[in-house]
């Protein structure tokens, strides 16, 4: 399961996901997760380059839910180190 705060960056994914089909925000959306993600100490180790990316994609076609979202993050994110903050 998930944890609460990757549900609340998952939020924002979904809160962007009508931006991202109407007006294309798809680098918006994921900045603003990272951003919030860098905020609260964590970063994201993406496997590939596009991972991001992919799974913005993936959620403006509906092909992942809210939670697979959320867990997406609790798989990848790392806290900062403390000197990185």
């Amino acid at each position: 399961m998930a944890e609460p705060l990757f549900l609340d960056v998952e939020d924002i994914l979904y809160i962007h996901r009508r931006e991202i089909e109407f007006a294309g925000n798809k680098r918006t959306a994921a900045a603003a997760a990272l951003t919030f993600l860098y905020l609260n100490g964590y970063i994201v180790n993406e496997r590939h380059p596009e991972e991001l990316a992919d799974l913005v994609l993936a959620l403006l076609r509906r092909e992942v839910d809210r939670e697979d979202v959320g867990q997406w993050f609790t798989d990848r994110c790392v806290p900062l180190a403390p000197s990185d903050l």
